[in-house]
């Protein structure tokens, strides 16, 4: 529990938060306005008496709205999942205070455990992913330099952390793995500048992507997902960027029966023609 003490700085958070977004009764101005009437909801009159004793009931939009605002002034976060459902809590609660760092030190931070997750990447990469300008991400990386390692391709100098790229990725461990992959997976997102390696023979158009899921092997694209799931199966149909070897389909063909065991129910897998 939070004592009175660090409950009322909180609740002041609250209750402007609240005022903002809900006006004094509980009720959205702007809505008021766009609408040119007052008063005009079932239960105005509720909500009026619910706000004089401080329990006013804002619309889910408008609860959408003050959840939020209510992250960012670093009240409230995401709770434990209940019933299915997410829930909040107060961040003093499940966040320990941190140690204060300077601009500097933050921004050198940033870079060593981006490049520590996501390297070998490119200064652009960091600026995109951390919505940086180019300049702080180039001096996040200068300020760690001593403890990265570089090489150029392709026009670009690409950062990793000292020693973590080497013989162990670049063997043959592993190969031949497919992975089905939503595009906001780390793999595809996480990068700006080099994303297109995954794609080394240019064959994935340079557009809007064309669906939401991908498939990788032998770490390139090779197809386009789409994933649709009910009580009994999960259907991933493929759109191939070229002809798949028997081996790539083989693969491919594991990897989502992996993610419907996951999921605990049977794989579909539909190949389109390339």
């Amino acid at each position: 529990m939070v004592d009175r003490a660090h409950r009322a700085p909180r609740a002041a958070g609250v209750r402007s938060a609240a005022a903002t977004l809900c006006g004094p009764h509980g009720r959205t101005h702007r809505r008021d306005r766009a609408c040119g009437r007052r008063g005009n909801r079932p239960h105005a009159p509720r909500d009026r008496a619910r706000a004089r004793r401080g329990r006013a009931r804002p619309a889910s939009s408008q609860l959408t709205l003050l959840l939020g605002r209510l992250e960012l002034q670093l009240l409230l976060t995401s709770g434990v999942p209940r019933d299915g459902q997410h829930t909040y809590a107060l961040l003093a609660e499940r966040v320990h205070s941190a140690e204060t760092v300077d601009r500097d030190e933050a921004l050198a931070n940033l870079a060593l455990r981006y490049l520590g997750a996501h390297g070998p990447a490119t200064d652009r990469d960091l600026a995109y992913w951390a919505t940086l300008t180019l300049t702080d991400a180039r001096r996040g990386i200068a300020a760690v330099a001593d403890r990265l390692e570089s090489f150029d391709h392709d026009g670009r100098t690409y950062w990793h952390l000292a020693g973590g790229y080497g013989a162990e990725t670049t063997s043959s461990r592993g190969r031949g793995a497919a992975h089905l992959l939503q595009i906001l997976d780390e793999m595809y997102r996480g990068y700006q500048d080099s994303r297109w390696a995954l794609d080394s023979e240019g064959i994935v158009l340079r557009d809007r992507e064309a669906s939401m899921g991908m498939v990788l092997c032998d770490g390139q694209l090779v197809a386009g997902m789409r994933r649709s799931l009910d009580k009994r199966r999960a259907v991933f149909a493929l759109a191939p960027y070229r002809p798949l070897t028997a081996r790539e389909r083989a693969e491919i063909e594991k990897a989502a029966a992996r993610c419907a065991a996951f999921l605990g129910v049977e794989p579909v897998v539909e190949f389109a023609s390339a």
